[in-house]
């Protein structure tokens, strides 16, 4: 699966939850291995609204490279971890009226994240968070992709009216890092209870088999 495609966006659903270039997405089939986080040598990172202004600065950088998705002008959230930002952009018609609750009926594609290349301040798409209906009522899977397919962080949310209180975790991996990043959407609003990440690499990357 890769999110490289087409920038139209289906419009036979009452509202365009998912674009083109994600039509036929699932969930993973067998539960990921999450990385836990040592509390005791974990760092936070920052998250906070992003201004006016740093937010268009980022929509106008990634330009129509958007994965068909009408991401919101006016609500981004800005992650800094180490020395890399990150900011949050949503899905514009997941923050429509009623729209939170329906995240446990239908398929969705609510957030992107773009990571900011610091030597030239331009911003990319790198992840993709995908939700779906879990197995109980209210419950929502949230599986976060790259755009080159490859699960790399998920986890579950609560959907209780229009607030969804979330947990989410990295999938253990070569070359991962832990994370722990827990709160609530509500009313157009980001409330972050907890945000951690490991000082490195957890997991180690594979090193290349020489050849005999």
């Amino acid at each position: 699966m890769s999110f490289k495609g087409s920038p139209s966006v289906v419009g036979t659903a009452p509202w365009r939850f998912v674009p083109a270039a994600v039509p036929e997405w699932e969930p993973p089939r067998h539960p990921p291995e999450w990385l836990v986080l040592d509390r005791h040598s974990a760092r936070p990172f920052k998250v906070n609204r992003a201004d006016a202004e740093a937010a268009a600065r980022c929509l106008r950088s990634l330009g129509n490279e958007r994965l068909g998705l009408e991401l919101a002008e006016d609500l981004a959230y800005e992650l800094r971890c180490g020395r890399r930002t990150w900011m949050m952009l949503f899905n514009r018609d997941c923050l429509q009226a009623e729209s939170v609750g329906r995240l446990a009926k239908h398929k969705a594609t609510p957030v992107a994240l773009a990571i900011r290349n610091e030597q030239t301040g331009e911003y990319s798409i790198a992840y993709l968070a995908l939700s779906s209906p879990g197995e109980r009522e209210g419950e929502v899977q949230l599986s976060i992709f790259r755009t080159t397919g490859r699960l790399a962080f998920g986890g579950t949310a609560r959907v209780a009216g229009e607030c969804a209180s979330f947990a989410i975790h990295a999938v253990s991996r070569p070359g991962a890092f832990a994370i722990e990043l827990a709160g609530r959407f509500e009313e157009r609003s980001l409330v972050i209870e907890t945000a951690l990440s490991s000082p490195g690499i957890v997991v180690p990357k594979r090193e290349p088999v020489p050849d005999s």
